[in-house]
C-alpha cells in the first residue's frame, strides 16, 4: 500500500460591514453610475484575510495503482503559530480523518469482493 499526502492552501476573504445613512455612494450627483450623495451605503466595512489549509490522504494498491481510500480535512491555519502547535493541529485533523476509515474492507475496483478483516 502506498501512503501519499497533499497539503494545499487557499486565502479566503470575508467583507463584514454595518448598514447606515450617510456620505457615501449612493444617490445624488456624479458622473457615470457612481454617484456621490446622501445614501444608504454610508455604513463601515472591513476584510478578514484567513488561510484555509487543506489535508488529502490518499492510499493506494501498491501492485496497481488504485485508489483505496481518500481522506481530506479542511482547517483554518494560524501562519503565525509555533512549529509544535501546528503539528498538533495536523495530526488533530489525521485523528479526525480517519475516524471515517472502514473498519472492513471495502470493494473499490470491482476486480474481488474482499473478505472482511476481522478489526
Amino acid at each position: 500500500m502506498y501512503v501519499t499526502t497533499t497539503r494545499t492552501f487557499k486565502t479566503e476573504y470575508e467583507v463584514y460591514g454595518s448598514p447606515g445613512f450617510g456620505y457615501g455612494y449612493g444617490y445624488g450627483w456624479g458622473y457615470g453610475p457612481y454617484y456621490t450623495g446622501w445614501g444608504p451605503w454610508g455604513g463601515s466595512w472591513y476584510t478578514e484575510e484567513r488561510i484555509m489549509g487543506t489535508l488529502i490522504v490518499d492510499l493506494q494498491n501498491a501492485q496497481n495503482g488504485q485508489l483505496i481510500w481518500r481522506g481530506m480535512a479542511e482547517r483554518h491555519v494560524h501562519p503565525m503559530g509555533s512549529a509544535s502547535h501546528r503539528t498538533k493541529r495536523v495530526n488533530e485533523e489525521v485523528t479526525k480523518m480517519f475516524r471515517a476509515f472502514p473498519s472492513v474492507a471495502v470493494a473499490t475496483s470491482g476486480d474481488d469482493i474482499p473478505a472482511p478483516t476481522g478489526r
